[in-house]
């Protein structure tokens, strides 16, 4: 599974997280998106690391990596994590801020990721599902 990941999300990722103080309570878990509203934007994987009230959120990015530390919301079942990607830019040279929201449900594997460009008034949504690893 480590393997598989470090090929996705690259070898920094990986080991970074195996790396993370305190490890062994934290959860992690690999999440593909299998499908979205026809666009883009939403990256296909994400690594959610969650350890007591934050999470560290990896995807690949139209420039790279990111990961983002985040508070979590909601409660143990229901985890709503929330982030901001600043100038995000299209190929049309357009530049944005990008409001992430990701609602993962822990017993059903379930996640459901919406992007909102802060200047636009459309939306992006995809929903995939989440393994433990």
């Amino acid at each position: 599974m480590v393997a598989s990941l470090s090929k996705r999300l690259g070898p920094i990722v990986v080991l970074a997280a195996l790396a993370l103080p305190g490890m062994a309570a934290a959860q992690q878990y690999f999440c593909t998106i299998s499908s979205t509203n026809g666009n883009s934007w939403i990256p296909p994987e994400f690594l959610i690391e969650y350890s007591g009230s934050s999470a560290t959120v990896s995807h690949g990015w139209t420039n790279g990596l990111s990961a983002r530390q985040v508070q979590i919301r909601g409660n143990d079942a229901r985890r709503r994590l929330n982030y901001t990607i600043a100038d995000v830019g299209a190929s049309n040279g357009q530049r944005t801020t990008m409001a992430f929201r990701l609602v993962h449900t822990v017993a059903s594997g379930q996640l459901r990721v919406t992007l909102n460009p802060a200047e636009y008034s459309n939306s992006f949504n995809g929903t995939g599902t989440c393994v433990p690893i």
